[in-house]
């Protein structure tokens, strides 16, 4: 009878370990889109301020309304950057994660050995989009500025 307990009770870790994977592997393609998604929308609100700034009939435009464009640019240049960062930490992740199974570490001893690297893949995802919306936010007001006054 306790064999018999015993096998349902793993069969019901096995199948917990299963989605545990499962959910994981979606977890990890979602983080690369929504960073890489953060990129792009970096990279063009940087791209039209960049443009805006240096276009001939904006040449003389008043410092008050200069100062949170070239702040957005500041912003989103790091944002672009964590991204960067990002994108190098998780291939990085990938690697010794990799070698990891391939020197026959169990799934608890690889866990533990990449630990800090996938706390420092979050903390650069986190410091991207928080560039990323305060680029935004002073982009935002340089743009409201140059419409207002």
């Amino acid at each position: 009878m306790a064999d018999i307990e015993n096998n349902r009770n793993s069969k019901k870790k096995c199948l917990q370990d299963v989605n545990y994977k499962y959910w994981r592997g979606v977890q990890r393609e979602q983080l690369g889109v929504s960073a890489n998604l953060y990129f792009v929308f970096s990279s063009a609100i940087f791209g039209f301020s960049l443009n805006f700034l240096f276009e001939k009939k904006n040449e003389y435009l008043h410092y008050f309304i200069k100062a949170p464009l070239l702040i957005s640019l500041i912003l989103l240049l790091t944002s672009i950057y964590y991204f960067a960062k990002f994108t190098e930490n998780r291939l990085n992740d990938f690697r010794d994660t990799s070698r990891l199974y391939g020197r026959c570490k169990t799934e608890k001893q690889v866990l533990n050995e990449t630990d800090k690297i996938g706390k420092l893949t979050w903390q650069y995802y986190e410091n991207q989009v928080t560039f990323l919306k305060l680029g935004f936010t002073f982009a935002l007001v340089g743009f409201i500025l140059y419409l207002f006054f």
